[in-house]
């Protein structure tokens, strides 16, 4: 059979945007990556993208690396 290649089942990584202390919550985005390093890749560009915190976190909630907001000037 031609065409994409076949995929495991992956778990999903977790990534979670602060929000500002005004509005008093956090936002979370459940991605399906290839894998970690992935993740970690796109937490830096929605930290870019949104001036906020990023934090990934595996399926088990364990905290992979957070990301800090952007500094402003």
């Amino acid at each position: 059979m031609r065409g994409r290649p076949k995929r495991t089942k992956s778990q999903p990584v977790v990534i979670e945007i602060a929000s500002p202390t005004a509005l008093q919550r956090d936002g979370l985005i459940v991605l399906d990556l290839e894998d970690q390093e992935a993740a970690v890749k796109m937490a830096h560009k929605i930290a870019g993208a949104t001036g906020r915190a990023v934090t990934v976190r595996d399926h088990d909630m364990v905290e992979i690396e957070t990301i800090p907001a952007p500094k402003t000037q």
